[in-house]
C-alpha cells in the first residue's frame, strides 16, 4: 500500500475533513437555488466540523491535551522541585535566573501572560464591570453584544434590528459581517455577558500573538531569547494597543504570524516533501489559517493576500538569483496551489453574500454602505511618515511631545489608525540585522554557519517585504520632488472601493520589523556565553520595549456599570414606546455609540440609528433641528414619546472630551448642524413638548400630542 495511503488512514481528522468539503459542496448547490436559509444553516454545521477536524489535527500531531493531562499529573513532583528555588534565602533574582534556565518555555509563557496582565489592568479584576478599552466605538462594540443576547431571548434574527431605527428597524443582511465573529465566537455570549465577552477576546489576542510570533521568529532564529523580545515587540505594539482601545475586529492579530509560520514551512520544505502526503497537508494547514485570519477580519485577509504574493515574489527572485537557477520546483508549485484551492474551498462559501454583492456593483451606480468608500477618505486613512517613528501620545514619557507635534498637522483622521510606532530598540536591532549583511561585519560561526547564512536570507527578504509594505501603506499619491507619483492604494482602490484604512498594512511592517529585531538580537545572543548575563540581557531589553509602548498610567478602561440616572428612570417607564435622542447624529458617530452603550439599562426603542445610505438616514437629516415644529410632529406621527436633550453633548461637539485627543482636531472642530452651532437649543413648549424629568445634563421631554 503507498505510504500516502496509509498517511491519511492513519489521520483521526480525515473523516471530518471529508464531511466537511461535502457539507459545503451541497452549501454551493443550495446557493445556487437561492435557498440562504438551508445554505446558512449547513454551512455552520460544515464549519464545526472542520474545528472538530482541526482540533483532532493539532492534538495528533502535537499532543496538546496529553501534555496538558501530564502536567497536571505532574504539579506535585513540579512543586516538591520548585521548593528548593524559594528556600535558598529567599534570593528572587537567583529563583527566577535558576528557575528561567532550566523551564525555559514556562518562564517564557508565563512572561507572555504577566505582561498582558500588566497592559490590560485593572480588567482582570474588573473583568464584568469593566471593558478594556475607551467610550468610543467600543461602546458600540459592547452594545453589539447586548443585542445578540436580546435576539436570541425574543427569537430575532441578528440582521433584522428592532431596537433602533424605530419604527422601521435596522436590515443589515447585506452588510459584509465578519464570519467568525458572528457564527463562532458571538456563541461565547449565550455562556458570557458582553463585557466579558469583549474583554476575554481583547486579553486572549495579546498572549496569543505573543505565544504565535514566539514560534515564528524561533523558526527562524532557533534561538528563544531573541524569539520573546520579538514576541513582545509585536504583541504590544501601539497599533495592537490602539486598535484595542475602539476595534474588537481588529485586535485579533495573533493567526497572522501563525498563517505565515506554516507558509515558511510550506515554501522552505519544498525540496525535502518524500511523498505529497506531507506536502497535503502542510499546504491543508496553511489553507485553514489563511481562511481562520481572512474569515475573521477581511481587512487582514486582503492585505495577507498582497503580503503573500510580495513574499513569494521576493523569496524566489532570491534564491534564483542566490542559486544561480530558477528556485521554484513542481513541489512548491503545487503546495502554493493547493493552499489556494483549499482557502477558496474554505472562504467562498462563507463569504458567498459579500462576493455577490461586491460583483454586482457597477461604475457610477449607488454602492450599499461599507461596499464602496470615496477615494478622497484614502488619504485621511493612509499611514504617515511620522506616524512610524512618534511615540504613541498616550506613553507616560514621549506622549505629550508626540501630541504637540502631531496636532500640527491636519492630514489624517484619528490616531486610533495612524499611531503605527515600531520603536526605537526594535528599529536598532533590525539594522543590526542589516548591518551583518556587510561582509566585513559578519561574525565567524563555523558551526552555525548554515544558520547563518539563513538569517542572512530571512534578512534580506523581509527587509524588502517590510519596505514594500511600508509602500502599500500609504497615500494614493506622493509628490516627490514636485511629481505625484500613484502609489498602490492608488490603483487597488479601483478593484477593491470596499477597502480603504491602508494604514493598517502598518501591522506587516511591524510584522517584518519585530523579525528583522528577533535576528538581530539572535547574533547578540550567541556571542554571549555566560546564561545568566544573556538573561540580564533580555530584562534590559524588554523593559526598554515596554517603557517605549507603554500606554499607562492611566490605565485605559471603561465602566459598564455607571449608567447615567435618566436610564434607569427610562427603564422604570410602562410601555412598548420610542425615544428620541438629541443631538440627533448619524449611526456611524461616536455620540450615537453612547446611546447604544446606555440602550442596555433601559431597553427602549430608538429612533435614532438609521444606517448610512438609506432612506431612514435621510429621514434623520430631516429631524436634526429640534427647535422646528415640524420636527416635532414627524416625531410624533413615527410613534416616538419621549425626547431626551444632552445638553453637555451641545455645548462639547462633536467628540467627548476623553476622545477629542485622538482625532483630527481641525476637522472635528467644525461646528456640525446636529450641534446646533454648539448650543444649546431653545425648547418651545407650546409645540407639543412637555418637560416631565431633568438629570444632571439631561433634559427630558414628553411629546403631549
Amino acid at each position: 500500500m503507498p505510504r500516502s495511503a496509509n498517511f491519511f488512514r492513519s489521520r483521526p481528522s480525515i473523516p471530518f475533513m471529508v464531511l466537511f468539503l461535502a457539507l459545503l459542496a451541497s452549501c454551493a448547490l443550495l446557493l445556487m437555488f437561492h435557498q440562504e436559509k438551508e445554505a446558512e444553516l449547513i454551512s455552520d454545521i460544515a464549519y464545526l466540523c472542520l474545528l472538530v477536524g482541526i482540533a483532532l489535527e493539532v492534538e495528533y500531531e502535537w499532543h496538546p491535551l496529553r501534555k496538558l493531562w501530564n502536567l497536571l499529573r505532574g504539579l506535585p513532583e513540579f512543586k516538591e522541585k520548585t521548593a528548593p528555588y524559594f528556600l535558598e534565602e529567599l534570593n528572587l533574582k537567583a529563583w527566577y535566573v535558576r528557575f528561567a534556565i532550566e523551564k525555559p518555555r514556562v518562564a517564557i509563557y508565563s512572561l507572555f501572560a504577566l505582561t498582558t496582565l500588566l497592559f490590560t489592568l485593572p480588567v482582570i479584576f474588573n473583568f464584568s464591570s469593566s471593558y478594556y478599552g475607551l467610550p468610543g466605538d467600543g461602546m458600540g462594540g459592547i452594545w453589539w453584544g447586548f443585542w445578540r443576547k436580546f435576539s436570541w431571548e425574543h427569537n430575532l434574527h441578528y440582521t433584522n434590528i428592532t431596537l433602533v431605527g424605530a419604527p422601521y428597524g435596522q436590515d443589515l443582511s447585506n452588510r459584509p459581517w465578519q464570519f467568525l465573529y458572528v457564527n463562532v465566537y458571538e456563541h461565547l455570549l449565550r455562556l458570557f455577558s458582553p463585557v466579558v465577552y469583549w474583554n476575554l477576546i481583547i486579553v486572549l489576542s495579546f498572549f496569543l500573538s505573543a505565544l504565535f510570533m514566539y514560534f515564528l521568529v524561533h523558526y527562524i532564529t532557533k534561538d528563544k531569547l531573541s524569539s520573546t523580545v520579538a514576541a513582545i515587540i509585536y504583541a504590544f505594539c501601539p497599533y495592537h494597543i490602539f486598535h484595542a482601545y475602539q476595534h474588537l475586529t481588529k485586535v485579533t492579530i495573533q493567526w497572522i504570524p501563525l498563517y505565515l509560520l506554516f507558509l515558511l514551512k510550506l515554501v522552505d520544505d519544498q525540496g525535502r516533501y518524500d511523498n505529497r502526503a506531507k506536502l497535503i497537508k502542510n499546504a491543508l494547514l496553511c489553507a485553514i489559517l489563511y481562511a481562520i485570519l481572512c474569515l475573521e477580519n477581511y481587512y487582514y485577509g486582503y492585505f495577507m493576500a498582497i503580503f503573500t504574493i510580495v513574499f513569494l515574489i521576493i523569496y524566489y527572485s532570491y534564491h534564483s538569483i542566490k542559486q544561480g537557477r530558477l528556485a521554484i520546483n513542481r513541489n512548491a508549485v503545487l503546495g502554493l496551489l493547493l493552499v489556494f484551492a483549499f482557502a477558496m474551498i474554505i472562504i467562498v462559501p462563507a463569504t458567498y453574500n459579500i462576493i455577490k454583492i461586491s460583483l454586482s456593483q457597477r461604475e457610477g451606480s449607488p454602492s450599499p454602505y461599507l461596499y464602496s468608500h470615496p477615494y478622497e477618505s484614502l488619504g485621511f486613512f493612509a499611514a504617515k511618515v511620522r506616524s512610524y517613528f512618534l511615540p504613541p501620545i498616550d506613553n507616560p514619557l514621549f506622549g505629550k511631545l508626540s501630541y504637540r507635534i502631531t496636532s500640527r498637522y491636519n492630514d489624517y483622521d484619528n490616531l486610533f489608525e495612524n499611531t503605527l510606532f515600531l520603536g526605537y530598540l526594535p528599529l536598532l536591532l533590525a539594522l543590526l540585522a542589516l548591518v551583518r549583511l556587510m561582509p566585513r561585519y559578519r561574525w565567524k560561526d563555523k558551526e552555525k554557519n548554515l544558520l547563518g547564512s539563513n538569517l542572512r536570507s530571512w534578512t534580506i527578504i523581509f527587509s524588502l517585504v517590510g519596505i514594500v509594505m511600508f509602500i502599500f501603506s500609504g497615500p494614493p499619491v506622493s509628490t516627490t520632488l514636485g511629481l505625484k507619483v500613484p502609489l498602490p492604494s492608488f490603483f487597488l482602490h479601483r478593484l477593491f472601493p470596499m477597502f480603504r484604512v491602508y494604514a493598517r498594512f502598518g501591522l506587516l511592517v511591524m510584522l517584518c520589523v519585530s523579525i528583522l529585531a528577533g535576528i538581530g538580537m539572535s547574533y547578540l545572543f550567541r556571542k554571549l556565553k555566560h546564561t545568566r548575563l544573556a538573561l540580564y540581557m533580555l530584562v534590559v531589553f524588554l523593559a526598554v520595549v515596554l517603557v517605549e509602548f507603554a500606554n499607562f498610567p492611566p490605565y485605559k478602561t471603561t465602566s459598564s456599570r455607571e449608567v447615567p440616572r435618566v436610564y434607569h428612570w427610562l427603564a422604570l417607564q410602562p410601555g412598548d414606546f420610542i425615544i428620541a435622542e438629541y443631538p440627533m447624529v448619524a449611526s456611524n458617530e461616536v455620540r450615537h455609540y453612547q446611546y447604544l452603550f446606555y440602550q442596555r439599562a433601559h431597553k427602549k426603542r430608538l429612533i435614532n440609528g438609521a444606517q448610512v445610505g438609506t432612506p431612514g438616514e435621510e429621514l434623520r437629516k430631516k429631524l436634526i433641528d429640534i427647535e422646528r415644529s415640524q420636527t416635532i410632529k414627524t416625531l410624533a406621527s413615527l410613534g416616538t414619546k419621549y425626547i431626551l436633550i444632552h445638553k453637555d453633548m451641545y455645548q462639547q461637539g462633536t467628540l467627548p472630551l476623553a476622545l477629542r485627543k485622538y482625532y483630527n482636531t481641525f476637522i472635528y472642530s467644525k461646528p456640525l448642524p446636529e450641534f446646533n452651532n454648539n448650543e444649546e437649543p431653545v425648547i418651545d413648549e407650546k409645540l407639543g413638548l412637555q418637560r416631565v424629568g431633568s438629570f444632571e445634563e439631561v433634559d427630558v421631554y414628553e411629546i403631549v400630542k
